[in-house]
């Protein structure tokens, strides 16, 4: 995933960092998390931390929570857009 393509999705969840929103851009299109630490040139150990990371900036318990959050500002977006 190139770097513009993560600058455009930083907006929807502004507390993440950049890496943070590729991991998180990647395992919503369908990633595992071995397939992003592969594709990433990083440990597995890396993409959980940036993941648990990302937990604490929003306060979420769950993965799930996390995607849903960052597909609900992703079509609270789009909306805007029309």
């Amino acid at each position: 995933m190139k770097e513009f393509e993560v600058n455009e999705y930083l907006e929807l969840l502004p507390k993440l960092s950049t890496r943070e929103i590729q991991i998180l851009v990647m395992t919503c299109s369908g990633f595992s998390r071995t397939e992003i630490a592969l594709e990433l040139n990083v440990s597995l150990n890396t993409v959980n931390s940036h993941f648990k990371n990302a937990l604490k900036k929003y306060d979420l318990n769950t993965y799930a929570q996390l995607q849903s959050l960052f597909f609900f500002n992703f079509l609270r977006n789009l909306k805007k857009l029309r």
